[in-house]
């Protein structure tokens, strides 16, 4: 996956997670657990070319305890040929756990990934959708 425009282009691997639909990469201001993660989203450089941090908190939480936190960039994201400007990304500012091995129960191993594409398919989000409103409607 490519993130950023001109000068700013960088390209990560992603880890595929179907359960959620979050595009979040290490960024260059991770303080935190992110040590070993290379590339970095280098920030700067990309707010000089374009990109815009929202300063929109985020963080996710996964299963086995991993997290991370950071913030809401928006910025230019190409993925199989097709091109997305404005694209929101969560930009990790720290990382618990997250990239270690095993992580989530996602992966043997995220040490070839610098962050993770969530992807829901159709036919789930409604089903969960369904379902969601299913358990409201009991109540």
């Amino acid at each position: 996956m490519t993130i950023g425009q001109g000068s700013a282009t960088q390209t990560f691997n992603m880890l595929v997670d179907t359960g959620s639909s979050t595009l979040a990469v290490a960024g260059s201001s991770c303080t935190v657990g992110c040590g070993n993660v290379s590339p970095l989203y280098q920030e700067s450089t990309h707010a000089d070319n374009g990109a815009t941090n929202t300063q929109s908190a985020v963080s996710s939480t996964y299963g086995g305890g991993t997290s991370w936190q950071g913030y809401v960039w928006t910025d230019t994201v190409t993925l199989a040929g097709f091109t997305v400007s404005g694209m929101a990304i969560a930009v990790q500012t720290s990382a618990d756990q997250f990239y270690r091995t095993g992580c989530a129960g996602l992966s043997s191993s995220l040490s070839n990934n610098q962050g993770i594409l969530g992807y829901i398919p159709l036919g789930r989000r409604i089903s969960l959708l369904k379902f969601a409103e299913m358990k409201f409607i009991k109540k």
